[in-house]
């Protein structure tokens, strides 16, 4: 069984990974796919940023802007899923310039993107899944 701890003494509900008999190596295996699939996505990405120390130092203010951008950009619908689901290695400028594009305020979008890169920037440091790649470079015309 895998339960998420949520923070504050609160945990997550139990996923099971395999039969309770199955050898140390299958659950390995199957906890490996679960955290994988997790890892590597923008969702991740942002909730891994707003977690960390770097924004917890911010002004409560600024974290809640954050968790808003972090919703926003998260839950932003595309042809195929949310935004949040899209892979890191995915993410690209013309994909960022679309966001901009399609975005009803421009400059909330574009305060979006100023967070993305925060948040990218600091995981380009921190893991691997993160691209070294900037597809966040400069989407103005």
């Amino acid at each position: 069984m895998l339960r998420e701890y949520l923070g504050k003494g609160n945990f997550g509900k139990d996923t099971r990974l395999c039969s309770m008999d199955a050898p140390i190596s299958e659950v390995w295996k199957a906890y490996e796919s679960i955290n994988a699939a997790e890892t590597n996505t923008l969702r991740w990405l942002l909730d891994t940023y707003n977690g960390s120390d770097a924004n917890k130092g911010n002004a409560s203010s600024t974290q809640r802007q954050h968790e808003m951008y972090r919703n926003s950009l998260s839950e932003r619908p595309m042809k195929e899923g949310t935004f949040g689901e899209q892979f890191l290695s995915d993410i690209n400028p013309r994909i960022i310039r679309r966001y901009l594009d399609t975005s009803e305020k421009k400059v909330g979008a574009n305060r979006h993107i100023q967070y993305l890169k925060a948040a990218w920037n600091w995981g380009r440091q921190r893991f691997e899944q993160v691209p070294e790649q900037k597809p966040l470079r400069k989407s103005n015309p």
